[in-house]
């Protein structure tokens, strides 16, 4: 019990001070969490002091870390599912919709593309070819709606146009990528090769959107549930995410670095890309079509969850995940500097 509530001190802590720093830098305090668990992990702490990384997190303890772990993630679920609108089709324009499926039809096609190269190199030996690749394509397509709407918020782009079209086609995105996720770890379970694995966040998830439409005043109660679940247990999610993630898997020698390299540009260009021309046939001017790809970039948090659900399912082995975690910090941590480019070149567009 005295080891647990000491590596919750220090995953907190450390999950504090590098979101202040984060958000010094004008990044989302969640990215630095983010950075954090991978600081805690063999990539950092376990990889410059062993001895004390391994006294730190043993063993035994794993379980019941694992479990405070996933009891931060299902109420954070929940509190997403509460904000995802079902009937946002209906009450949005025809453009917005369409714009808002490019954004994931083209990263998931350009996923599955990439995936079938990445599955003789990177694949474990039991992982069948089907869920893989439909699931490497799942996590190229995934846009994270809470770290968009933080973004979108600290930047008062919130009630701009832009910001509103962001933030229908991130709950979209979302309702869409988790549906897909869902059939992945169905097509798993039916099989005989990868141990099956029963996952909260879904009944966590539409457990949220079932709430939200029965009781539509809701959204204020669940708000009070997402401060202590933020700040004290996602950084532990965080902290389990990085006991995972060993970077060092991905080395230049083994050619693991240039695929690395692969997975980000694929994401980037299919979410970029892809929202960005939708966003122009539907009518946008240039700006802020590129301005609207850019945030649907954004992966976050979003993403670590369905990678590490792909993780319990054997899908991806410990190198892939690496390289899968890299891009989702990447692409997350591109959305500031890529918006204050649009911003200096494009006057016209609102200040952030």
């Amino acid at each position: 019990m005295l080891s647990l509530v000491v590596q919750l001190a220090v995953i907190i802590v450390a999950a504090r001070a590098m979101g202040a720093l984060f958000r010094a830098a004008g990044q989302p305090p969640v990215v630095g969490e983010m950075f954090a668990g991978i600081l805690l992990g063999p990539s950092f702490l376990g990889h410059m002091l062993p001895s004390e990384h391994a006294r730190l997190f043993t063993e035994a303890s794993r379980p019941a870390l694992n479990l405070v772990s996933q009891t931060g993630i299902v109420l954070f679920m929940f509190v997403v599912g509460t904000r995802i609108e079902l009937d946002i089709f209906r009450r949005h324009s025809h453009a917005i919709v369409s714009t808002a499926a490019a954004s994931i039809a083209v990263p998931f096609a350009l996923g599955l593309a990439l995936a079938w190269q990445l599955y003789p190199r990177f694949a474990a030996a039991e992982a069948p070819l089907l869920p893989f690749v439909l699931f490497i394509a799942t996590a190229l397509s995934v846009t994270a709606f809470p770290v968009l709407a933080r973004i979108l918020t600290d930047r008062g782009l919130e009630r701009t146009t832009n910001g509103r079209t962001a933030l229908v086609c991130a709950a979209i995105n979302d309702a869409v990528a988790w549906a897909l996720v869902a059939s992945v770890v169905g097509l798993v379970r039916t099989g005989t090769t990868v141990p099956s694995t029963v996952h909260g966040v879904f009944v966590a998830f539409v457990t949220g959107v079932a709430v939200a439409l029965v009781v539509p005043g809701v959204v204020p109660v669940v708000e009070r549930i997402e401060k202590p679940a933020t700040r004290y247990l996602l950084p532990v999610f965080f902290a389990m995410v990085g006991l995972r993630t060993n970077l060092y898997l991905i080395t230049a020698a083994g050619g693991s670095l240039l695929w690395c390299l692969a997975i980000i540009v694929v994401a980037t260009a299919g979410k970029v890309g892809g929202t960005t021309l939708a966003g122009r046939a539907a009518g946008m001017a240039g700006a802020d079509a590129l301005t609207l790809g850019i945030l649907m970039n954004t992966r976050g948090l979003m993403e670590l969850v369905v990678l590490n659900i792909g993780h319990d399912l054997g899908l991806l082995p410990a190198g892939l995940f690496a390289m899968m975690v890299v891009m989702a910090l990447v692409t997350t941590c591109m959305t500031g500097p890529l918006l204050d480019w649009v911003v200096r070149s494009r006057p016209q567009l609102p200040a952030a």
